[in-house]
């Protein structure tokens, strides 16, 4: 087992035959901002998905406890106003290829907290 270091470098590892399977988002080599498909023109003949998990949230926004949630609600309105914004969501896009964002509770994280538990690890260890 390795750590190749990044999304892209999964897929970029199996194509290469560097390892024979890899753990990365299903996407990764169809992905604009990663590009493989532009450097690697074959890749969607060599590298193959086969198996899909139950989605797993990815760069969410989050706060510290003692963060004043007058300054929680100004930036959450700030950044989905951004979003909304065409310019503001090209930046976004640019930036980290973020394309909206979506106010959520603590209960969409509950189908991931589940899948951790069936894998024997406790949310509330993660958490520092």
């Amino acid at each position: 087992m390795q750590n190749a270091g990044s999304h892209d470098n999964v897929g970029i590892a199996v194509y290469k035959g560097d390892c024979d399977a890899g753990v990365t988002y299903i996407d990764v080599i169809t992905d604009a901002a990663a590009n493989l498909k532009g450097k690697y023109p074959d890749i969607l003949d060599k590298v193959a998905y086969i198996a899909v998990t139950d989605q797993i949230p990815s760069d969410g926004v989050q706060y510290v406890k003692d963060l004043d949630p007058k300054i929680q609600a100004l930036i959450t309105d700030g950044l989905l106003a951004m979003a909304a914004d065409p310019g503001g969501n090209q930046v976004l896009r640019l930036l980290y290829t973020i394309d909206g964002f979506q106010k959520v509770d603590a209960t969409f994280y509950r189908a991931f907290a589940d899948v951790l538990k069936k894998a024997g690890v406790d949310p509330a260890t993660l958490v520092k």
